[in-house]
């Protein structure tokens, strides 16, 4: 946990508080009684007294995230006790593929999911290629305005979005449209 003590941002707080007591008559005169009456050892006093209070403080927090797969889920309901495990996870997604559980004759019972990206390409999640940035020139179109890139299959499928900005020189957008993959 770090953090930049002269911020005052992030839950830092100060306060200053500074006070001047002046001596009035009054307290002239209870200071020589009490000097006169009670032997009290003589010293000078000034016209004014400064104080100065300061209060510093710093609240962090700590936020502690754990994660992991869950291994079985057991419901209790009306005293009968079912177990479900959970025996294969999808390594790209973490969701269960393959579970399993005991039925009243004590022989497991069990449950698959086939996921569509495994089946079906295209299906997969758009993380894959998102964020991607692609600078072509004016050569990689074609005739016909189609867009050009060596080995497409390796970042797009048919059907994905893609931003497109013309630039000048100096780097500053001049127009920007959407893209759409149809085919390879």
């Amino acid at each position: 946990m770090m953090s930049d003590m002269r911020s005052s941002d992030y839950g830092y707080n100060e306060k200053n508080y500074t006070q001047t007591k002046t001596i009035t008559p009054i307290n002239v005169i209870i200071y020589f009684i009490k000097k006169w009456f009670f032997h009290e050892e003589w010293n000078d006093f000034t016209d004014y007294s400064p104080k100065y209070e300061g209060f510093r403080s710093a609240v962090m927090t700590k936020v502690i995230s754990k994660y992991g797969l869950l291994d079985e889920i057991t419901v209790v309901n009306q005293g009968m006790t079912n177990t479900t495990k959970m025996e294969a996870y999808d390594a790209e997604t973490g969701e269960v593929l393959l579970t399993s559980t005991k039925n009243e004759f004590d022989e497991p019972v069990y449950s698959f999911t086939y996921p569509a990206h495994l089946a079906y390409m295209g299906m997969e999640g758009a993380f894959f290629n998102i964020g991607s940035i692609f600078k072509v020139n004016s050569t990689s179109y074609s005739s016909e305005g189609l867009l050009t890139i060596s080995n497409p299959m390796k970042y797009f499928t048919p059907g994905d979005i893609l931003w497109a900005e013309e630039k000048d020189e100096d780097g500053e957008t001049l127009q920007s449209y959407p893209l759409w993959v149809c085919r390879f």
